[in-house]
This record gives structure tokens, sequence and C-alpha cells, in this order.
């Protein structure tokens, strides 16, 4: 599986719209292109940016939905997700 693969994955389970969805994969392939998700787990980076795209769409979908969706603790997502904001912040 790729990282796209489980930003589906969480992004199904935790019901999030169109409009995030479509944000997350975009992100996703940002990192993915930026080599941010190297020796990286893959489900962390995918839960890390279904989160940060819910936060910029303004869907209110907790860390710890999130968290359990993915199967990946609430404190990795923010470790991720802040990695991802310092390495390509203005890109999102």
């Amino acid at each position: 599986f790729s990282p796209i693969d489980f930003v589906e994955r969480i992004a199904n389970a935790v019901e999030v719209g169109n409009k995030t969805r479509r944000s997350a994969l975009k992100m996703m392939e940002t990192v993915q292109d930026n080599g941010i998700t190297t020796s990286k787990n893959p489900m962390a980076m995918a839960a890390a940016v279904v989160h940060l795209a819910s936060l910029e769409n303004g869907e209110k979908i907790s860390q710890i939905k999130i968290a359990q969706a993915s199967g990946i603790s609430a404190v990795t997502i923010r470790d991720r997700a802040k990695e991802i904001r310092q390495k390509i912040g203005g890109d999102m």
C-alpha cells in the first residue's frame, strides 16, 4: 500500500468531505514529492495529512477519531503534522 491508499482509507473511516479528501490527497503528493515520507510510517503520514486537511477546510475531525481510524497515536499524528508544516508550510 502507498501513503495515498492510506489517506483514502482514513478519509473514508472518519467521513471527511470531498474537499478535505482532495486537499489531503494533494498534500500527500506534495509531501511525497519533497521526500518527507522517507523512513516514516506511511499510515502516520497519511493520518497527519488528513488531520491537516480537515483543519485547513474547517472540518472538526478530532485527532482521537483519526488516531482510532488509523491505529496511530494522537501524539504521533501531531508530531508528523508539525514536521509537515515546518517543511512545506506555505505550499499546503
